[in-house]
Parts: structure tokens; sequence; C-alpha cells
């Protein structure tokens, strides 16, 4: 069985987007909870404490906590498991930068990666049901959330295997509700053709059977566009919780929405053309981390006045790099299955 997730437009009202907001914040304040909880017992008990012990403390903090009372027990616990994959994460991480460490292989002023830090307002932005169908479901031409109501949506395609969970999430000042169900396995047919691919600026990718795809450049397209609004909320910006703040604001954000939206649609269409001519799929491992590094400082040792280094024309082939390649299926080998 395969996982495959439906997304939809939803359309809270007034009332209903101030409880996901005030539910976001219940949650939100959850986590920094549970990460202070778990550095506080490591430090004094050298044992950070497991998932399943932190679930098992919503019920006793809710005697303390009315407001967690008001969010479905669901949400509540899926927080933990946040915290979770946010530990798990980092000691990933720090095993890999201390591996490179011995073997000398860190790059130049890389840090010692840092434990998960705390989040603010407006950066714990969705809520996850865990189990479909116990507080969230399909009602009609919407959705039912509990503790908040059924939600208007667009519903432009249907459903299509068993619901597992559910995801509201808040985009863009925007909210959409994601739903992962489990479909049957469907195989390609088999083809016996076989392509190499080589990823470029010019060209975003020249196939070994002499083809072209070109690139759209997205962002090169609004980029006049993004920068005049940019400036606009550039002049606004220190005027918090104002109305003019908000708007400029809305502008940039939907100005960057939009090409990402494109540069997403375009990438899997074009992978998805390419996964159904073809039974071998060979690509070039990118990283595009170090090909948009800035170029290093170069000094004159004599004066200690820096000297040119190409930083100006590196930032313009940065921003086509990034352009063609952000979010791409075809950085990384494994994007791709033979059929």
């Amino acid at each position: 069985m395969n996982r495959k997730t439906f997304k939809y437009r939803i359309y809270p009202t007034r009332s209903q987007e101030t409880k996901l907001q005030a539910a976001l914040d219940v949650c939100r304040g959850l986590y920094n909870s549970f990460l202070h909880d778990r550095k506080f017992r490591f430090e004094v008990e050298g044992k950070a404490p497991t998932e399943r012990e932190q679930e098992k403390k919503i019920a006793q903090w809710k005697s303390d906590h009315p407001e967690l009372a008001t969010v479905h027990a669901h949400l509540l616990q899926n927080v933990a498991k946040r915290v979770e994959f946010a530990f798990d994460s980092y000691f990933r991480r720090l095993a890999d930068y201390q591996l490179r460490k011995q073997a000398g292989l860190l790059k130049k002023d890389e840090k010692c990666p840092q434990p998960p830090r705390k989040k603010g307002r407006g950066v714990y932005d969705s809520l996850t049901w865990k189990q479909y169908g116990n507080g969230c479901k399909a009602d009609g031409n919407g959705f039912f959330l509990s503790k908040i109501g059924t939600v208007k949506a667009i519903i432009h395609r249907p459903l299509v295997g068993a619901p597992k969970t559910m995801t509201v999430k808040r985009q863009g000042g925007k909210w959409f509700v994601t739903i992962s169900c489990e479909v049957e396995e469907k195989p390609l047919p088999v083809s016996l053709d076989e392509v190499g691919i080589d990823v470029g600026i010019e060209k975003f990718a020249a196939l070994s059977t002499g083809e072209f795809i070109a690139n759209p450049r997205f962002f090169r397209t609004d980029e006049k566009e993004l920068a005049k609004a940019q400036r606009r909320f550039d002049k606004v910006k220190h005027k918090h919780r104002s109305k003019k703040r908000r708007k400029a604001k809305k502008v940039v954000t939907r100005i960057n929405e939009r090409i990402r939206n494109r540069r997403h649609n375009f990438h899997h269409q074009e992978a998805r053309k390419i996964v159904n001519r073809f039974g071998l799929i060979a690509v070039e491992a990118l990283d595009v981390s170090n090909m948009s590094a800035s170029p290093a400082p170069k000094q004159d040792e004599e004066t200690g006045q820096f000297l040119p280094n190409g930083h100006a024309a590196k930032a313009g082939l940065n921003k086509s790099i990034l352009d063609a390649r952000k979010g791409s299926p075809y950085g990384h080998p494994k994007s791709f299955t033979s059929a």
C-alpha cells in the first residue's frame, strides 16, 4: 500500500478562524513546554522523557491549564510526536557533524548543530488529527473539525483509498486541509527505454535523447514586481499591527506564493512525463547549497584591504541557480524510480 495526499482549500468564517488560531497558540505553548520538560529532565535525571511519557502528562496538565481542554486530544498528542521528531533530527545532524569533524571534512566556519528551539507566534502553523474520522471528517461541501465546526471547502476531486490522517495548515494567510490516504499500488507499464539527465541554467534539463526542457525562469519573470512590492513593505514594516503593513505584507506573500506554485507545478509535470516514458533514469547528484554559496572574501596581506572577488556576478548566478533548482525533483538521483 502507498500513501497519497489530497489537498483542499478551506474557507473558515471569522469565528472559526479565531478558533483555529487559538488552537495553534495552545499547541505552540504545549510544544515549548515539552521542549523545556525534555531539557530539564535530561539535566536533572540524565534521561529525557519519551513521546509516550509526555503524552501522559497532557491529562495531568489539563487541571492547571484549562485551555488544553479546548483543543482535540489528537492535536495535543501530535505535539509530542513533533517534539520527538525534532530531537531525532537534531541527534542525526549532531552525529553527522561529529563524524565529519573527526574526518576533517567540516566546511569553513561550520557550526555545531543546536538543540530544537522554542517556536514563536506565527511559526507553529498546522494541526494534525492522527486518525481520520475521530474529530475530523468530510462533511458535504466542507470538513467537520472537532471544537471548531464544519468549515466550507472546495472539493475539487474525490478522496481515493482509505483516509488515515488529516492536517489543517495555514499558508500565506490561506487555510488548507491535507488528507493522507492509503491507496493500492498501480505499477506503470514496463519500459526498456533509458535516459540520462543533465541539469543546467540556460536549459532546465538536457536529456540524453537530444531533447531539452526549457527553463521557465518563474522568479525572473516576477522579479521586478516582487522588488516593487518589497520596497512598499519596507516603508511600513516598522508600523506593527497597522493596516498598511498587513496589506503590503499580503502582496509580497502572494507574489512569492505564485512563484512557488508555478515552479512546483512545472517540476511535477515534467517529472511525471519522464517517469511515464522511461524505465531507467539517471541524473546527476547536485548539492545546491554548495553551488549557490557566496565566494570567500579576498584580502590584501599588505594593506588589509578587501579585493574584488566576483561577489556581484556570483549573486546573479546564484539567483538563476535557485530559480531553476529550488524544489526541483531533478536535484537528487533518488527522486526517480524505475517503472
